[in-house]
């Protein structure tokens, strides 16, 4: 079976049309569209090893009781995960044994800030930097957890998330959800 069989065409085709989106950038920049070199975006699963793209955000899961807040990539264990974009680890928390449950769900993750936004990784088996660290886009973060091992997911995958802001104790949650399909380049079949 080839690579590209394995993939649905709409996997790869860009979702939005419009110019701020196509180049991998949001169309409300954090800084306001003004600046020229914007930033390159790369998938955080590389191609030769994402096996499939599942649920992007949803205000309601299928079967679950709460919305997704970002996409679900599909790879082995031990697959390494990337910097989706350049910026700053802000966090790194293990949340496999806390005995709070949306830590626990989340597993071990990392939180990168890109101007006011944050990327999340969720579902990590293991990572490779630390808070404070300084990130390029496709540097190795981390590396795809076993099933049920970071989190609760029955099958392995990276949960990557793209927020507008960072966690905030009032509202307990992050800023709002961004689909990471606007973000991210256009996957060619």
């Amino acid at each position: 079976m080839s690579q590209a069989s394995r993939f649905d065409r709409a996997d790869f085709d860009a979702r939005y049309r419009d110019p701020g989106v196509a180049t991998g950038t949001p169309a409300d920049e954090p800084w306001g569209g003004a600046r020229t070199d914007k930033p390159l975006w790369v998938w955080p699963i590389s191609a030769a090893h994402l096996l499939r793209v599942g649920e992007s955000v949803l205000a309601q899961r299928r079967g679950k009781n709460r919305p997704h807040k970002g996409i679900d990539l599909f790879a082995a264990a031990g697959v390494a995960v990337q910097s989706a974009s350049a910026g700053q680890v802000i966090r790194v928390v293990d949340g496999r044994k806390s005995s709070h449950p949306g830590l626990r769900r989340a597993g071990l993750f990392v939180d990168v800030a890109w101007h006011t936004w944050v990327l999340r990784y969720l579902h990590l088996g293991s990572v490779a930097v630390r808070a404070a660290q300084p990130v390029r886009a496709g540097e190795t973060i981390g590396k795809v957890a076993a099933a049920k091992t970071s989190g609760l997911g029955a099958v392995t995958h990276l949960h990557f998330e793209v927020r507008r802001g960072d966690y905030a104790r009032a509202t307990r949650d992050y800023g709002e959800a961004v689909d990471p399909l606007r973000l991210l380049p256009a996957r060619r079949a």
